[in-house]
């Protein structure tokens, strides 16, 4: 969903410049300049040019999108629907931009901190989906991510433009017993889980909100439980208790008005990825060809996966597999870069002998690789 405010919500559209669905199989929400900062024109001709959808990943659109993303990086500050757009951008990642989860919550709460904030907190279908991303994301966060922005997102939670709200006041609480308990003080962390879990009258009617209240209760339960020494089976109880209210609770969110904006969400839904590529090596079976073996592959594939509605493209090589000499994981069987859609290692320029996924990987393998790399110890 796009931010409000300053900027406001259109009708879902893809990305950049990509045609169908983006990234994550999904349209993307954009926002359409509507601010009189000075910035405004600047940071939506910059979010206009980027480029979500992996299938188009190259090397000019990875330096278009770093382009963008730094350009919109000078608006976060001055504007509250830059920040909250560039941190979904960091939130589910593109070409050029990998997805960095800290730097989204760093941003959530610059949102909530820039001058033109009070229209965001006016915008009653944002804002769930939104506290919603919020607190999920503080729910996984690590003690690393969370010291930058514990203070900052009490603080902010506490202006007159934001205090008033009950979600608000939730992700305060909820942030400071998450922070509490990474830090080992457990018994704050308690204080604040049951502040949390009696919050439930404060947020009857917001069901997306409710889960977070299950969740502190399901917390203190466990915290409870190893105090009793109940053992696996206290466990079981507290677990099976806790995922009946989510049940319950996900049957009200599908009536919300709000629901049209987490189905079209990258963040607030967990999606399956839209393309997935296995590469396996195989032997032969004797007497039958590579187009054989193909085909009776393709066939098995379909048989098994039918019913999940996947389609399948499957090629074969014989030539032996080449992997990232940077040892980052990717391999493939035909050096190039996205021949015939599908992703390929690129050789090192000088010698031929080695092959990356990307000058990221080339750069940080040189220092080992130049030692023995026979096109430069030629120059």
């Amino acid at each position: 969903i796009g931010a409000a405010g300053a900027c406001t919500c259109t009708s879902m559209s893809t990305g950049g410049h990509a045609s169908g669905k983006a990234f994550g199989g999904v349209e993307r929400g954009t926002w359409r300049n509507l601010s009189s900062h000075p910035l405004a024109a600047k940071m939506h001709k910059a979010y206009a040019s980027l480029e979500h959808d992996p299938k188009m990943d190259n090397r000019n659109v990875r330096k278009r999108n770093q382009k963008a993303a730094a350009t919109l990086s000078e608006g976060v500050s001055a504007i509250g629907g830059v920040a909250f757009n560039l941190a979904e951008l960091f939130y589910n990642g593109a070409p050029g931009i990998p997805a960095d989860w800290n730097r989204t919550l760093q941003l959530y709460v610059t949102c909530m901190e820039a001058p033109d904030a009070e229209g965001l907190s006016q915008n009653s279908e944002w804002l769930p989906p939104f506290v919603n991303n919020l607190i999920g994301l503080i729910d996984g966060m690590e003690l690393a991510g969370m010291e930058p922005i514990a203070k900052r997102l009490e603080a902010v939670c506490s202006k007159e433009i934001w205090r008033h709200k009950p979600e608000i006041r939730l992700a305060a609480a909820f942030g400071s017993a998450r922070y509490a308990y990474l830090e080992s003080r457990r018994v704050e962390a308690a204080e604040r889980w049951k502040e949390v879990s009696r919050m439930g009258d404060e947020l009857a009617g917001n069901p997306l909100m409710l889960r977070f209240v299950e969740k502190a209760k399901y917390q203190l339960g466990k915290m409870q439980n190893t105090l009793a020494q109940g053992g696996a089976e206290g466990m079981e109880a507290i677990r099976a208790k806790y995922d009946r209210e989510l049940a319950r609770l996900e049957h009200e969110i599908e009536q919300q008005p709000y629901a049209k904006h987490l189905d079209n969400s990258e963040h607030t839904v967990v999606h399956e990825p839209d393309r997935i590529v296995l590469s396996v090596k195989m032997e032969l079976p004797e007497g039958e060809s590579v187009e054989e073996h193909q085909r009776d592959l393709e066939s098995r594939l379909k048989e098994m996966w039918s019913e999940e509605g996947l389609e399948f493209d499957v090629r074969s090589s014989a030539d032996p597999v080449k992997e990232c000499a940077n040892n980052c994981g990717k391999q493939a069987y035909i050096e190039g870069r996205n021949r015939g859609g599908v992703f390929q290692l690129m050789p090192c320029a000088a010698c031929g002998a080695v092959f990356y996924c990307s000058k990221e990987c080339q750069r940080a393998h040189w220092p080992e690789h130049k030692k023995m790399c026979s096109g430069s110890k030629k120059k």
